[in-house]
């Protein structure tokens, strides 16, 4: 299944790394991961990241929402780490000019669990949440060695 993945910055994205099998939120209306805190108004499913592809970038093998930037992983090792919320979309230490940071996204959907973002969070304690983070985080440093 084909998405679109398009910031909204202030790490208000989702965190996509090529191979990553997780829970993700999708609009509801279209083909397209949500964006924003904790919503009703998006579906979770559970998906694996097939491919990540930019229009002037080529392909990417993930993209880390974290803080103040987000870091775009390119297939051959170099990380362009974009302003998340000073300067949205700037990016401060590269000749890089790019006024779309949206990408195409390639997904095998296994599941839609009928729930959205605002009731997973719901479920989980606080502790459940820091030691999902944790997880993911460390997934993200396997799969983009």
């Amino acid at each position: 299944m084909m998405t679109k993945w398009s910031p909204c910055w202030y790490e208000l994205d989702q965190s996509i790394v090529v191979g990553d099998t997780d829970y993700f939120y999708l609009q509801r209306e279209q083909p397209a991961f949500a964006n924003g805190p904790a919503s009703t108004e998006d579906r979770e499913v559970e998906a694996k990241i097939l491919s990540i592809s930019h229009q002037i970038l080529g392909p990417i093998k993930g993209i880390v929402t974290e803080a103040l930037e987000y870091s775009f992983f390119l297939e051959k090792g170099k990380v362009i780490r974009v302003n998340a919320e000073e300067e949205p979309g700037k990016v401060s230490s590269q000749q890089v000019n790019i006024q779309d940071w949206s990408v195409d996204v390639e997904i095998h959907l296994f599941k839609e669990t009928g729930l959205t973002s605002k009731d997973r969070i719901d479920q989980l304690t606080e502790r459940e949440r820091v030691e999902r983070k944790s997880r993911q985080e460390f997934r993200y440093i396997k799969l983009l060695e």
